[in-house]
């Protein structure tokens, strides 16, 4: 009788909850999440490293870059007499085909640096 009291007590007033919990596996895998997580931060902590490596060179090169202003362009308009001298059609539709196709590639060109400036 004393003993079924007892079990009535133990499961009716909730003393399991102050029992040690004993949990093998899960101790395995909070060591493995131990083991992870620091090699997590080891990783971002060379990372960030390095970052801050290639963040003080491309101000670097940002500093020495140099700078473009539109008085530095090209003028075609000086350019556009050159086709002049070829008397064929053929040859003339050419040499004003080739530069056109320069004039579309500076200015993509142009646009490029003064994008990449700053």
């Amino acid at each position: 009788m004393k003993y079924l009291i007892l079990l009535l007590l133990f499961f009716s007033l909730q003393y399991k909850g102050q029992l040690p919990y004993i949990d093998p596996i899960g101790l395995g895998v909070r060591y493995l999440e131990n083991n992870a997580t620091d090699d997590y931060e080891k990783a971002t902590k060379k990372s960030r490293d390095e970052l801050l490596k290639i963040e003080a060179i491309n101000e670097v090169e940002n500093a020495a870059r140099t700078t473009i202003s539109k008085k530095d362009l090209i003028n075609f308009s000086k350019y556009s007499k050159v086709c002049n001298p070829y008397f064929n059609p053929i040859k003339k539709s050419k040499c004003r085909k080739k530069l056109a196709y320069i004039k579309a590639a500076n200015s993509i060109l142009e646009d490029a640096f003064i994008a990449g400036e700053g």
